[in-house]
C-alpha cells in the first residue's frame, strides 16, 4: 500500500469526503527527474483512484525557478533557508502540531516492512532538525552519520505550500 493511499485512507477514515481532499505532490527531483516524475504520476493515480482532488502548481508562470514544470521542486539555499525560516517562524508561533492519525512510512532506521510509531518518527524528524547548521554549501543536517531527507521533505513542504498559497492569494 502506497503512502499516498494510506494518507488518503487515514482522512477518509476520520470522515473527510474524498471530493473534498486535494493533493498536491511535493517532490524533489535534485537527483532523478524521471523518478521524481514517476513518483509524482503515481500520487496523481492515487488520488485519483481514492476520488480525492488533485492541484499541480508547479508550472510557469507561477514558478519560474526552483521547479520542474509539472513535475516536482528543487532543492536550493534560497528552497532550504525559506523552508527553516518558516519552520522556526510556526515552532515559535507554536503552529507545527503532530495530527493524532499521523501516517508515516518506515525510515532508514527500520527494518524493511516495519511501520514507525508516530512517537518514533517524530523523534527521527526532531533529530534530524537539530542536526541543521550552516556549511560552506550552505543549510545542511547530513552531518556525521546522520541524513537529513525527512527534515528536508518537511521544511520543503512548508516553503512550497506557503508559496503556493500566496500565489493563490494573489492570481485571478
Amino acid at each position: 500500500m502506497s503512502f499516498t493511499f494510506k494518507v488518503l485512507e487515514q482522512l477518509i477514515t476520520v470522515g473527510r469526503p474524498a471530493k473534498n481532499i486535494r493533493v498536491m505532490p511535493v517532490v524533489e527531483c535534485n537527483n532523478n527527474e524521471f523518478l521524481a516524475n514517476t513518483l509524482m504520476q503515481r500520487i496523481v493515480d492515487t488520488a485519483a483512484v481514492r476520488g480525492a482532488r488533485h492541484y499541480m502548481p508547479f508550472k510557469k508562470p507561477h514558478f519560474t525557478k526552483q521547479v520542474k514544470e509539472f513535475v516536482g521542486v528543487w532543492t536550493d539555499n534560497v528552497t532550504k533557508n525559506g523552508g527553516i525560516q518558516l519552520l522556526n517562524n510556526m515552532m515559535q508561533d507554536k503552529r507545527v502540531w503532530v495530527w493524532k492519525e499521523c501516517v508515516t512510512i518506515g525510515s532508514l532506521f527500520l527494518k524493511r516492512n516495519v511501520e514507525p510509531t508516530t512517537a518514533h518518527a517524530i523523534k527521527v524528524l526532531r533529530d534530524s532538525l537539530l542536526q541543521f547548521q550552516s556549511t560552506e554549501k550552505g543549510p545542511s543536517g547530513k552531518t556525521a552519520n546522520t541524513n537529513d531527507d525527512g527534515a528536508m521533505a518537511f521544511m520543503l513542504a512548508l516553503y512550497f505550500s506557503w508559496r503556493v498559497r500566496s500565489i493563490v492569494l494573489f492570481d485571478d
